[in-house]
């Protein structure tokens, strides 16, 4: 997405745009949701939301994980428009996740999705993630990634005990130690609120 300010008032502008490939895969387990209030009030307080949730591959059903949890996301998110955002990301996506493993577990299947959200609040950007689905920022021509992956080749980088390029390599690069759904309990991380520039870009 696209992020533009006026600097003369505190309208901003959005323009979103989505593309989904499922690869090599026989079914696209990816799901894409998003919301842009019209009413300025409502903008106010919830923001304009957009989600990203990848079903985990061998995972059965993974595409349903990936589009309830992006679906119940949004709809709880801007439902509890009284909890302040930050807050209300954490409580949503782990209702998500308790949602879906609470199903997994009585139908004896395996149902799990990563998440990522990008919430656009006046000038700045709040931000959630479960797994190794990313957000990244792109302000003039410098590119970093604001979450951190929760998988093992992920947590291998950020302990210095393996570089980017050799856990783009490894074996286990796609094994991730969260999901929405996969645990009883799971840990969402929560970022921002992150200054944003006219003409600044996200990429989920």
């Amino acid at each position: 997405m696209s992020y533009a300010m006026n600097n003369n008032s505190p309208i901003f502008r959005v323009q979103a745009f989505s593309l989904s490939d499922k690869g090599r895969r026989p079914n696209n387990e990816d799901f894409v949701t998003f919301f842009e209030p019209p009413d300025p009030e409502e903008r106010k307080v919830s923001g304009c939301i957009y989600i990203v949730a990848d079903g985990v591959g061998g995972a059965s059903i993974g595409e349903r994980a990936s589009k309830y949890a992006a679906e119940k996301v949004l709809y709880e998110y801007l439902k509890h428009s009284e909890i302040e955002p930050k807050k209300r990301l954490k409580q949503v996506v782990a209702q998500a996740n308790q949602d879906i493993f609470d199903y997994a577990e009585n139908n004896g299947i395996r149902m799990a999705t990563t998440m990522t959200v990008a919430v656009v609040l006046g000038n700045s950007l709040v931000a959630a993630n479960v797994g190794d689905s990313r957000i990244y920022l792109v302000s003039g021509n410098k590119t970093r990634q604001i979450t951190q992956d929760h998988s093992i080749v992920g947590e291998l980088v950020r302990n210095g005990e393996m570089t980017e390029s050799e856990a783009m390599k490894s074996k286990v690069k796609n094994k991730i130690t969260r999901s929405v759904g996969g645990n009883g309990n799971v840990r969402v991380d929560v970022l921002g609120p992150i200054p944003l520039k006219p003409d600044d870009k996200i990429v989920l």
